[in-house]
């Protein structure tokens, strides 16, 4: 299990104290800034194509603007995590119609019973393939989800802990006596 990610200079300032000098800070800082592009996140042109996607893009792009992080280093990323949204959709519709279809022949009289049989397998391999990909997409959505605070779990670990109250005086005599 991977340690918890490095806390960035404004929450360091946010828990109070730190062991971190100013000049550590300061670098930590313009070490941040320097990631940064400064540019906005555009959508890739497959992602405007795809109005499934496109949704995606435009949802997940205000969320990191209301928290400041609407930077083109993230666009990549977005772009990528818009179309896995779209292409699960897609596999989902297409495992809908198979169910539908596999319906469609368990209550056809005209088909003989063993060409029946031999289709409704064909159908199920094909939507066993279907969810094997939906799984896929899905995982590598979630490692996304994770690495980027779109999952409550990466939020709170990059919320800084309460800072410790100091001992009074009194309290500190009496634990050293």
């Amino acid at each position: 299990m991977a340690g918890r990610p490095a806390k960035t200079a404004a929450i360091i300032e946010m828990e109070g104290k730190s062991h971190r000098t100013k000049a550590e800070l300061e670098i930590r800082r313009k070490g941040e800034a320097a990631n940064l592009s400064g540019q906005k996140i555009k959508a890739r042109k497959e992602v405007k194509a795809d109005p499934i996607a496109n949704e995606e893009f435009k949802r997940v792009v205000k969320i990191l603007r209301s928290i400041d992080k609407d930077d083109a280093g993230y666009e990549a990323v977005v772009n990528r995590y818009a179309m896995l949204f779209s292409e699960c959709k897609a596999l989902k519709e297409r495992a809908k119609d198979i169910i539908e279809a596999e319906s469609d022949l368990k209550s056809d009289p005209d088909m003989d019973a063993g060409e029946r049989a031999q289709l409704l397998l064909s159908l199920e391999a094909d939507l066993n393939k279907i969810d094997s990909n939906l799984q896929q997409k899905r995982k590598m959505m979630f490692d996304i989800e994770k690495e980027n605070l779109m999952t409550i779990a990466s939020q709170l670990r990059s919320v800084p802990k309460a800072p410790k109250a100091e001992m009074s005086p009194l309290a500190r005599a009496l634990m050293d006596g």
